[in-house]
């Protein structure tokens, strides 16, 4: 018996878990050189104390309880509390108990007790705890799907969307939960990608079991191993249906504004040309050659505005207009319109976009300056050039500018307070611009008119 209980002793001498001998009350009758790495205390502090005062306070009570069931302090099996080391640190100790009995008597004489630390475990478990709730209280759907593309973990999430227990889909392959069409045709591609190492991302329609067909954001996350190679795909979605949905809707809504739109631009167009075209019978039965220049000069205004309304509706943008291209459509109609031949034309504009505020004014004031110099600046059949440029003179501020090297402007005529309804109207319309009007007679006669071509910024600056 003495050779059996100094081979025993001298395992628990040596065993890395702390081994320690008890009274029924939990008194330490022995207690391994374990003690020292696990608590702190030499084994010779520990006799004849009770292992209840170590104890946590939180675990204290739960432990008499169980006790006094059994009988003995730490009754048979495993358990797991609090314990104090002699630097006041609480630890974790798991704990089995093994009660020794009289063999004549069945009295309960001590208890063994072997324990080990099992702080970091129970902090990993902690910590997996947290992770577990935090995934299955997001509404998105979680998963760890393996390199043989088989679920490893899916949040409650997932497994309702789908409308299954977890257990019916961790263990199933993805084939087995959506079909072997769908991840042939389309999962599968993307896994081994992310299998490959390359973050993934993509949305499409999917149709779940128990939510129905919903659009759905993907997004593939390599996870690495301890060797760094890809052992799994850790994928995140969320359900985007009702964005989707809206997105939809609002889209719809907005081509079917813009067909109203674009119709709008057509009819004011066409009616605009009713009106040009009213003139223009007009004028055939008039015989005053001024009144039916008076006639030319509005149907040309009303062709301007219409021009407009024409660029718009075939535009992909219903509320600019690429004036550079509008620039030459209107001066070619007003060659054609005056039979201007002699006086060659030099056409220098920027591909600026203007909204329908700012060309409308921009066109009226072109089409009045190019019709006076067609029918001033070149009496009498002479031949010259008439120069147009429309640029950007800064980020904001626009140019535009006609130059003709005709006669020039008579001396009796004032820009700035004109007689003439031509004239008028390019101070009326330069004063919508909120722009300037700047005139040089100098071998011709060259109108220079600049202005803000945003007009949120001059909204803006007006607040």
């Amino acid at each position: 018996m003495r050779e059996s209980e100094e081979r025993y002793r001298l395992m628990a001498d040596n065993a890395t878990d702390m081994i320690s001998r008890h009274s029924p009350q939990g008194v330490f009758l022995y207690a391994s050189p374990a003690s020292r790495l696990l608590l702190g205390y030499r084994p010779e502090e520990l006799l004849g104390t009770s292992a209840y005062g170590y104890l946590h306070p939180d675990d204290t009570d739960a432990i008499r309880r169980a006790d006094a069931d059994g009988g003995a302090f730490l009754s048979a099996g495993t358990t797991v509390y609090r314990i104090r080391k002699k630097d006041g640190v609480y630890v974790w100790f798991e704990s089995s108990a093994r009660p020794v009995r009289h063999p004549l008597t069945g009295e309960l004489q001590e208890v063994i007790v072997v324990s080990r630390d099992i702080t970091g475990r129970r902090w990993t478990e902690e910590t997996l705890r947290r992770y577990e709730f935090i995934a299955n209280s997001s509404n998105e759907f979680m998963t760890l799907i393996n390199r043989h593309y088989v679920y490893e973990a899916a949040n409650t999430a997932y497994c309702k969307a789908h409308g299954r227990e977890r257990d019916q889909i961790v263990g199933q392959t993805v084939a087995d939960v959506w079909g072997q069409e769908t991840f042939s045709t389309v999962i599968k591609g993307y896994l081994d990608h992310c299998f490959a190492g390359s973050d993934v991302h993509y949305e499409r329609w999917f149709d779940f079991g128990a939510k129905g067909r919903r659009y759905i954001a993907v997004n593939y996350n390599p996870y690495r191993g301890e060797s760094g190679e890809v052992t799994h795909a850790v994928v995140v979605s969320h359900d985007l249906t009702e964005r989707k949905q809206d997105e939809d809707a609002i889209h719809a809504s907005l081509k079917e504004k813009e067909m109203l739109l674009k119709e709008i631009h057509h009819r004011v167009k066409n009616n605009l040309q009713v009106i040009s075209s009213l003139l223009n019978l007009q004028s055939n039965s008039i015989e005053s050659k001024e009144t039916r220049e008076l006639l030319r000069e509005s149907q040309n205004r009303v062709r301007s505005m219409a021009l407009i309304h024409e660029k718009l509706y075939q535009s992909e943008s219903l509320a600019q207009v690429q004036f550079a291209e509008y620039l030459r459509n209107l001066t070619r109609d007003l060659f054609r319109s005056y039979s201007a031949g002699g006086v060659g034309l030099k056409l220098q504009a920027e591909d600026i976009p203007l909204d329908v505020d700012t060309a409308i004014p921009c066109g009226l004031i072109i089409n009045e300056l190019v019709s006076n110099a067609l029918k001033y600046a070149f009496p009498a059949g002479r031949t010259g050039d008439l120069h147009i440029s429309f640029l950007k003179i800064s980020r904001e501020r626009c140019a535009l500018t006609v130059t003709d090297n005709g006669v020039g402007l008579p001396p009796e005529v004032d820009v700035k307070n004109p007689k003439t309804l031509g004239l008028q109207l390019v101070n009326m319309l330069v004063n919508q611009l909120h722009g300037t009007l700047d005139v040089v007679t100098d071998g011709g006669t060259t109108f220079m008119v600049t202005f803000t071509a945003d007009r949120d910024t001059l909204k803006s600056r007006r607040t």
